[in-house]
C-alpha cells in the first residue's frame, strides 16, 4: 500500500520501480522499446516529408487534374497515382 499523503510505502515502491527498470534494461526490453520508438519516428518523418511535397500549388493542381481524369474514366486510378508520384515525388 502506498500513500502520498502519509508517504507510507513510497520508499518501497521506489525500490520496486528501480528494480523493474533494471530488470528491463538487463533483459533487453529497454533497448528494444527505444529501437521500436526510433523506427516509428523515422517512418513518421518520411511520411510527413512525402505529404509535405504534395502540398505545393503545382502538386495540388496536378492532383485536381488527375482526379477529374479518373472520375471521367480517362485514366485508371493506378496509372494516375503512378503519374502523380513520378511527377511530384521523383518516383
Amino acid at each position: 500500500m502506498v500513500s502520498a499523503q502519509t508517504e507510507a510505502g513510497l520508499t518501497e515502491a521506489w525500490v520496486e520501480m528501480q528494480a523493474l527498470i533494471r530488470w528491463r534494461r538487463e533483459n533487453g526490453f529497454w533497448d528494444r522499446r527505444r529501437a521500436d520508438q526510433a523506427l516509428y519516428w523515422f517512418d513518421q518523418e518520411v511520411r510527413q516529408a512525402l505529404l509535405a511535397r504534395l502540398e505545393t500549388a503545382a502538386a495540388k493542381s496536378a492532383m485536381a487534374d488527375l482526379s477529374a481524369r479518373v472520375a471521367a474514366g480517362d485514366i485508371s486510378p493506378a496509372v494516375a497515382a503512378e503519374e502523380m508520384l513520378r511527377d511530384h515525388l521523383g518516383k
